[in-house]
């Protein structure tokens, strides 16, 4: 996701380049990540909380998520026009929003909590991993092949999905979600 995300904020304003002169058009397509993830987090993030499947609570979203965020990428080295381009990066950045919200809250359900701090470290060091491949070596992509890039972040995606999916369905915990109308302990 890190990957994905970064590559696509980094080289889609080149290719928006090449539709429009406008550097606040340019700002404008990319910079609606924010619009989506004011809303799009919280209501994913409370659905996946009650969702029932037999792949899980969690799972399913990362399922719609991710062709809703690899089709962008896929396409958008080869889309023409500024409309087009602006619609493959608001499509990223939904599913980037489905997939992203349920995909945090496995940490609470799969890591002890006595783990939790390296797991989040280590999600860090991951996210700082994709973020530096995404700017060195698709910079260094981009020029040998524009949709190379897109394609391998996507390439990412899928597989990261894959090996999530066989990794973690069946082994989410509940965690019990308790209600504002309910009985607190004693105090």
């Amino acid at each position: 996701l890190a990957l994905g995300i970064s590559v696509l904020t980094t080289y889609a304003p080149l290719l928006l380049g090449e539709a429009t002169s406008s550097a606040g058009a340019i700002g404008i397509a990319v910079g609606a990540e924010g619009a989506f993830a004011l809303f799009l987090p919280l209501l994913i993030g409370s659905l996946s909380d009650r969702t029932r499947s037999r792949l899980g609570r969690r799972i399913p979203y990362a399922l719609i998520g991710v062709p809703l965020l690899v089709a962008p990428l896929v396409i958008l080295p080869f889309a023409r026009g500024y409309a087009e381009t602006v619609a493959l990066v608001s499509l990223f950045f939904v599913g980037y929003h489905i997939y992203y919200p349920p995909y945090q809250a496995l940490f609470a359900e799969l890591v002890p909590a006595s783990h939790q701090g390296r797991a989040q470290g280590w999600q860090g060091v991951m996210r700082g991993l994709g973020l530096g491949v995404a700017l060195v070596a698709g910079g260094l992509l981009l020029t040998v092949w524009t949709p190379l890039p897109f394609l391998l972040a996507a390439g990412a995606a899928v597989l990261g999905t894959v090996v999530l999916v066989g990794e973690v369905r069946g082994k989410e915990r509940p965690v019990p979600v308790v209600s504002p109308d309910a009985p607190r302990g004693p105090g």
